[in-house]
């Protein structure tokens, strides 16, 4: 059974695990298709401290979902405040063995569910451009592609390889 629960710190391992997965698989992809690096190590440690998971994803401004199936976390999601009516949805992976089953889809009705009741105006969003399955379903749900924004964390310089999208709330 999947029950999506808020991040608390007794699953920093398991959320560590989720992103060094999420980054490396896009690496290895972003590194086949586009010949572009990208720096594991220096994201997961910028980003997987409890005080920076706590200014990037705390309500009121930010949420941080696992996605758990029979004791296992299998997926994740988070939004961040871009600017004062616009998040952005980030971090949102489930592991291959899950996915088609709903999991990535209760992610994003729950990011956005929280989105809408934090008043934000606007969800966007960067993925990269291999990611097929994941433009399906975020056009599924009334995203469109935009130019990239401000405050992506792609680097200028490869930008050209990533979807940038926004939903209105």
């Amino acid at each position: 059974m999947l029950d999506l629960i808020p991040y608390q710190p007794a699953y920093l391992l398991q959320l560590r695990e989720l992103f060094i997965e999420h980054l490396e698989s896009a690496k290895t992809l972003a590194q086949a298709e586009y010949s572009v690096t990208i720096d594991v190590p220096n994201t997961i440690e910028r980003e997987l401290t409890d005080e920076a998971l706590a200014k990037l994803y705390s309500p009121p401004t930010g949420a941080l979902m696992l996605a758990r199936i029979d004791r296992e976390i299998v997926g994740c999601a988070a939004i961040k405040q871009l600017e004062p009516q616009i998040c952005e949805l980030c971090r949102m992976y489930v592991k291959p063995a899950y996915r088609r089953q709903g999991v990535a889809r209760a992610l994003l009705e729950r990011s956005i569910a929280i989105a809408q009741s934090a008043h934000y105006r606007a969800m966007r969003l960067d993925t990269p451009r291999f990611a097929s399955a994941a433009h399906q379903l975020y056009a599924d749900y009334e995203f469109v592609e935009i130019p990239p924004y401000s405050g992506t964390k792609i680097p200028l310089d490869r930008q050209a390889y990533w979807l940038y999208m926004e939903r209105s709330l």
